[in-house]
């Protein structure tokens, strides 16, 4: 990460389990509300879904200890007492826990790119099936969540930190995703910008897909600003990382801690919620 700051505050963490209710009311209020889940909502819901499952991990994550659970791990799995079996529990542990933080943020990434894309192809095919889209997308994003999920554990099990290292599969990985995700992003934005900004869309659909579509991009673009960069710097040996250790930096990780927080407060003015 770009900064250890906060890592042992309280409140820091507790930022993390807001982020998770928030983000589960979210997917809850989306699921029981029939009003709510007019295209792309629905996929909407999945992202919140995965989302909160992230923000639960990085929470679990700081708690490993706290709540006993190599312990527990030990003596309900290992059937063991030992140091030794405690060291290997908690290992499998944060093990586990680093590989499902890979899976579900490559997962939203992956949805959120299916988000863009589904924009662009609702404002060309208007009249195609919306609806039938959204199990592709969840197939398309978890199938290559886990596969880079596996990749980048791997990777970084077995990355050194060499000056002198120049070529790094993972590293390239990580910057064509996040690069890949912000062409598409800011593609898919000026195009509906282009096509919704003309006399004869109505300015109900024009807020509709302002609401839907744009505002959850750049929402997830905001909240993500402190992962995205530490996830390319994290596997870069060629930029000194303790410049990054900023106001600045550390800004964005509150906001990425608390984005289950506002990113409900951005679903609050949606059209059909009044």
């Amino acid at each position: 990460m770009l900064t250890q700051a906060f890592g042992e505050d309280h409140w820091f963490r507790l930022l993390g389990l807001a982020s998770t209710i928030g983000y589960s009311l979210i997917a809850m209020f989306i699921y029981l509300n029939k009003n709510l889940q007019a295209h792309p909502m629905r996929l909407i819901m999945y992202i919140s879904m995965v989302d909160s499952a992230l923000c639960w991990n990085y929470y679990a994550g700081y708690n490993i200890c706290k709540w006993n659970l190599p312990t527990l791990y030990m003596r309900t799995f290992l059937l063991e007492d030992s140091y030794q079996a405690e060291w290997r529990a908690l290992q499998t542990l944060t093990a586990t826990i680093n590989f499902s933080n890979l899976t579900f943020f490559f997962a939203t990434v992956l949805l959120n790119l299916m988000l863009s894309i589904d924009l662009i192809l609702m404002i060309k095919y208007p009249f195609a099936s919306k609806s039938k889209r959204v199990p592709l997308y969840l197939l398309i994003s978890f199938t290559f969540a886990l596969m880079l999920a596996i990749i980048a554990s791997y990777g970084y099990g077995s990355y050194t930190f060499d000056e002198n290292t120049t070529d790094n599969a993972l590293e390239f990985m990580i910057c064509i995703i996040g690069l890949g995700y912000l062409g598409f992003a800011f593609t898919s934005m000026g195009y509906a910008f282009k096509k919704l900004c003309k006399p004869s869309i109505s300015r109900e659909v024009q807020t509709l897909v302002t609401f839907r579509h744009v505002v959850s991009i750049l929402g997830f673009l905001f909240a993500n600003v402190y992962l995205l960069m530490s996830l390319v710097l994290l596997f870069s040996s060629r930029i000194d990382k303790a410049s990054f250790d900023t106001d600045t930096t550390r800004f964005f990780k509150i906001m990425f801690q608390s984005q289950g927080i506002y990113m409900p407060l951005l679903r609050l003015m949606e059209p059909a919620v009044f």
